[in-house]
């Protein structure tokens, strides 16, 4: 239920999509009747879905409650119509994978009577998945799926959502972690899954390390990378090698890759990277309340991530390789984005406050100009990838960056606007 309607929506791989709406009920007798009458025009659409796929997933956009439902075991009765619906339409042999990871423990036990095609998969949500109370947590709720004789997946996120260049380390944490108790529990699949966080801000190229990290975690779980130096450097080699083509000796964009999603270390607290889901870079760029960010970051942590950022910055200036040139474009923009917020930053240190409008007008219009040619890389690596899919909607997060620095000044205010109109609107 959303925006005044009842609706269901089917995707397949291909992102084609078919959504039928009906009036919200506002009886259960009336919800039975406009269910059934969902059901029957979505038969055809959903029928030919499920004949043509092996898998059908059941809130994939993490969307299992219908607004207002608190309990939940509503996801819990979505699915059981789900799975009816999937084994009355095909006579295929097609699953219904049910992301779960909303659904209480104590739950979990009933998905084993919904239907002999269903297939759990849960999520190690978070920033943190890798930690001790996590894992714990993690092998308990596998423990349920175990010996329920439920089958189920294993689910990593990429770990470059709510960052500007993804968190390495972090992720291939918690993908080692992930892979290792899921192989323990009999899991039956894994999942690496690419989450937009509250801004899209991240380029596709900060998702391939937990990509090519998730393959071989999977493959060979005791053997998954970890996060010291040489599972890095390995991680980067494979980089070069299997997504830049540069070989196995001589690339570097892979090290630049693993650099940059890394800078998020040395620029924050230890008490940050403890506690916040957010990279406090990120938040810095995109809240109009710096200050919180700001105390999470040290002066010296941001100057040694500055320096890191200018020398990737400078190899890729004359990187020559085989690489495309939007995965260039798109680590050129990671590092722009690191850039500005990390100067932002030490401005704001240099200042001692946490409001833009004590910077001076020079400082401020150099971020400025900045920002906007982040935008002007953001869109021209976006088109390449995706054609227009998605790039405003992005860009809405940088612009409103834009005037929280030009805040209180006519003319740079003016100068956004004109900018907007000529290259992004």
């Amino acid at each position: 239920e959303r925006d005044g309607e009842f609706k269901l929506r089917l995707t397949d791989p291909s992102v084609s999509q078919s959504t039928v709406r009906a009036p919200v009920p506002t009886s259960e007798e009336q919800r039975a009747r406009t269910l059934e009458q969902v059901r029957a025009r979505l038969r055809d659409t959903f029928s030919a879905f499920a004949c043509e796929h092996d898998e059908v997933h059941v809130g994939l956009e993490m969307k299992l409650r219908p607004s207002g439902v608190e309990d939940a075991a509503a996801s819990l009765s979505f699915l059981r119509q789900a799975a009816d619906c999937v084994t009355e339409i095909e006579k295929s042999s097609a699953s219904v994978h049910f992301w779960c990871h909303e659904i209480p423990e104590d739950l979990l036990p009933q998905l084993a009577s919904v239907s002999e095609h269903c297939v759990a998969v849960d999520l190690a949500e978070g920033k943190h998945a890798h930690s001790v109370d996590m894992e714990r947590a993690r092998a308990h709720r596998f423990g349920v799926f175990r010996d329920n004789g439920i089958p189920f997946c294993v689910a990593v996120s990429c770990g470059s959502d709510d960052t500007l260049a993804g968190r390495v380390s972090e992720t291939v944490k918690s993908i080692r972690a992930a892979a290792k108790e899921g192989s323990r529990s009999h899991a039956c699949g894994f999942y690496m899954v690419a989450l937009d966080g509250c801004a899209p801000l991240h380029p596709p190229v900060s998702m391939w390390p937990g990509l090519v990290a998730g393959a071989g975690a999977w493959w060979h779980p005791n053997a998954a990378l970890d996060c010291d130096e040489d599972g890095l450097e390995l991680l980067a080699r494979l980089l070069d090698i299997h997504l830049f083509l540069d070989g196995d000796e001589g690339g570097c964009l892979g090290s630049v890759l693993t650099m940059l999603g890394d800078v998020y270390l040395s620029a924050e607290s230890s008490d940050a990277k403890a506690s916040r889901k957010q990279s406090c870079l990120f938040e810095l760029i995109i809240s109009s309340d710096k200050s919180v960010a700001l105390g999470s970051l040290s002066e010296a942590g941001l100057r040694k991530s500055s320096r890191r950022v200018e020398k990737a910055l400078e190899v890729l200036s004359w990187y020559r390789g085989r690489a495309e040139k939007v995965d260039v474009q798109e680590l050129q923009l990671m590092g722009e984005y690191l850039r500005v917020a990390l100067r932002l930053g030490l401005l704001l240190f240099k200042e001692h406050s946490a409001q833009c409008e004590r910077l001076p007008h020079a400082a401020r219009s150099d971020l400025v100009n900045r920002l906007i040619k982040s935008i002007g890389l953001l869109r021209e690596s976006w088109h390449a990838r995706f054609k227009s899919e998605g790039f405003l909607k992005a860009a809405r997060w940088l612009e409103a960056a834009l005037y929280s620095i030009a805040t209180d000044i006519k003319y740079m205010r003016s100068f956004i606007v004109q900018r907007h109109k000529e290259e992004w609107a």
